[in-house]
């Protein structure tokens, strides 16, 4: 038999199929322009980036489930404009009466909102009742300064405000019994000035998510006796909140593999020197975010992970859960795992932060992120929790690390954290790939009108064309291209990305031209067809000529996006051969010819094109049958 070989000829059209120039909006080209982004993927050496430091001091009454805090923000303006106003974002705004939601709530969540008791800005107090000095649309809350914030100066905001916190609809946090709570969203924040649009005035209304500076935390929680907070950060009291016996046993998980069980529904009482209410503190240094979570019967289990084999860093990693399921027994060692996975595999870069903690509420589904924590429900199967845990740690690089701005461009992280554990979760004979999973949803999407290209951004769509748009799409975009380059040139071009900007605020273009330097090649007639056409993945097979010893297979690519090119051919024993091309075939040209030699001592009886694997919306054209 002689050995199957396979030969490539690309049919030559008259014109490139893909212009090599991307469109450019003008807020970027103006800040290449101000030399604060380049074209070749960097910062710019005028690249400027605010940030604030919060002090804050909150009670949590379960009772009433409300959280009464105040604030010192001092907010750094390090970029070279005068600023006039603040813009502060009140999210829980999104539960008041006739506020802007993309989501329902049950009717007994509505509130008055925020409720704003005092601002003072550099000792100056302003009245929440004067209109004059301030404005509100939705959850943003407008400040005009009494004297400007001037360039390279800091200002200082004291804020005191209460809220309560959602019970029967939870849009990402909330309390998940009369004594379990997740609270997020939950501070009086500055938002983002940025080069590319100033103030950022995207108000949240439930979709569209992070876009924060880079912010330092001092933060103290103060409960009731016999409930614990876990947070975003590191605790710095727990010496004198614990006895020594807990105390001892947490800080022993912070140096080992082996898990601990730190507490147990029924054994709060135990853990406790004093029998009062406690306050929690915690610190986070270079963050977007703070959360906590709050409980008096969760099951804790703790243990830590190497993240990073030349310096021995650990991550402490916690697990906190309200039934003790197999599953969620794992759950520490099952991200645990998963940091190690993040950490030397894919995408091989060192998590970042000192911790990670797992809250398991009891919905059957759904997760949220958060800067060192994760509000996860309870997915039905292994693969589900697998899935589920992986997505939402898989966010600590994106956004949170690189301070994606997805409340414009979800794509750059939301795609990422599904792409990124494709290859944790292989499959087997009874459950889909998460590969196959993504596949199949942008499938049913691919195409329609729902199919957006990549730059419209992500406020501007909803519905099925939102989660097309930030999931499934562009998670097949990025493993495409990966499979295109090499994973190992792959990974290093993505930590050269993230080299250069995390901690701070790319844009799309950032990222593909950034990608373009690392891998030595421009790939613009790769990104042209994701981000700026209506294209859509479908291969068709164009025309097969079969002569005594080769099949001339003809390729269109009639949907426009560039995929691989996955060819089987099948012989009358009933034996078969997978040959695989990469997406690089359609660089050139949208149709390809493959000159595939024929094996003598078989007959051929088929060709069929695509895989699971790979996107095509249209399978109806990709068989033929020798006849």
């Amino acid at each position: 038999m002689k050995k199957l070989t396979v030969i490539l000829l690309l049919f030559l059209l008259t014109g490139m199929l893909h212009s090599q120039k991307i469109y450019m909006p003008t807020e970027f080209k103006n800040a290449v322009k101000k030399d604060t982004r380049t074209l070749n993927g960097a910062p710019g050496s005028r690249y400027w980036q605010n940030k604030s430091t919060y002090e804050i001091n909150a009670q949590l009454n379960p009772e009433t489930r409300t959280v009464n805090g105040t604030e010192i923000i001092t907010y750094f303006n390090n970029s070279p404009d005068t600023l006039r106003e603040v813009v502060i974002r009140l999210y829980q705004d999104i539960y008041k009466k006739n506020a802007v939601r993309d989501f329902e709530i049950d009717a007994r969540d509505a509130t008055d909102g925020v409720q704003l008791k005092s601002i003072i800005v550099d000792g100056k107090e302003y009245k929440t009742t004067d209109t004059a000095h301030f404005s509100q649309y939705s959850t943003n809350f407008t400040l005009s300064l009494l004297s400007p914030l001037m360039p390279q100066s800091s200002i200082k905001l004291e804020i005191a405000w209460s809220e309560t916190i959602s019970r029967y609809r939870n849009i990402r946090t909330g309390c998940y019994d009369s004594t379990t709570f997740f609270v997020g969203y939950w501070y009086p924040q500055v938002a983002v000035y940025d080069d590319i649009h100033g103030w950022d005035k995207l108000y949240y209304s439930g979709q569209t998510e992070f876009y924060n500076d880079c912010n330092n935390y001092d933060v103290n929680i103060e409960v009731p006796r016999n409930f614990l907070v876990w947070a975003t950060g590191q605790l710095q009291n727990g010496d004198k909140i614990f006895n020594a016996a807990a105390f001892a046993k947490l800080s022993d998980a912070g140096k080992a593999d082996t898990l601990q069980r730190i507490a147990a529904p029924g054994a709060y009482a135990g853990l406790c020197n004093l029998d009062t209410t406690h306050v929690f503190s915690y610190t986070a240094e270079n963050v977007p975010d703070f959360a906590f979570a709050a409980s008096d019967k969760l099951y804790w289990d703790s243990r830590s992970v190497i993240v990073d084999s030349l310096t021995g860093r650990r991550a402490l990693v916690q697990a906190i859960y309200p039934v003790a399921t197999d599953e969620e027994k794992e759950m520490a060692n099952t991200a645990a795992s998963i940091l190690q996975t993040f950490s030397f595999v894919y995408p091989r870069i060192a998590y970042p932060y000192p911790s990670m903690t797992v809250f398991v509420n009891k919905s059957p589904r759904g997760g949220m992120e958060f800067p060192m924590m994760v509000n996860d429900g309870m997915p039905p199967t292994h693969e589900g929790t697998i899935g589920l845990t992986a997505h939402e740690i898989a966010h600590t690089y994106f956004p949170f690390y690189m301070g994606i701005n997805e409340r414009r461009f979800a794509w750059m992280d939301e795609g990422w954290a599904s792409q990124i554990p494709f290859d944790l979760n292989p499959g087997d004979t009874k459950t889909s790939s998460a590969r196959e999973s993504n596949n199949k949803a942008y499938n049913a999407i691919a195409g329609t009108s729902n199919d957006l290209p990549l730059f419209i951004e992500s406020s501007q769509s909803n519905g099925y064309a939102y989660r097309n748009a930030a999931y499934n799409k562009p998670a097949c975009m990025y493993d495409i291209l990966c499979d295109m380059v090499g994973k190992e040139n792959f990974i290093k071009a993505l930590g050269a990305y993230v080299s250069d900007w995390h901690q701070k605020h790319p844009q799309p273009h950032d990222f593909m031209n950034s990608m373009n330097t690392a891998l030595g090649k421009n790939y613009n007639w790769y990104w042209q067809p994701w981000f700026e056409t209506f294209s859509y993945p479908d291969l068709s097979i164009d025309t097969v000529v079969v002569d005594q010893e080769n099949a001339h297979v003809t390729i269109q690519n009639v949907g426009g996006i560039p995929v691989p090119v996955v060819l089987s051919l099948h012989y009358s024993d009933g034996t078969s051969k997978a040959q695989h091309y990469s997406a690089a075939v359609w660089e050139k040209d949208a149709t390809a010819i493959f000159d595939i030699a024929c094996t003598s001592d078989k007959k051929l009886t088929g060709i069929t094109l695509g895989s699971k694997d790979i996107p095509d919306n249209n399978t109806q054209n990709n068989s033929w049958n020798c006849k």
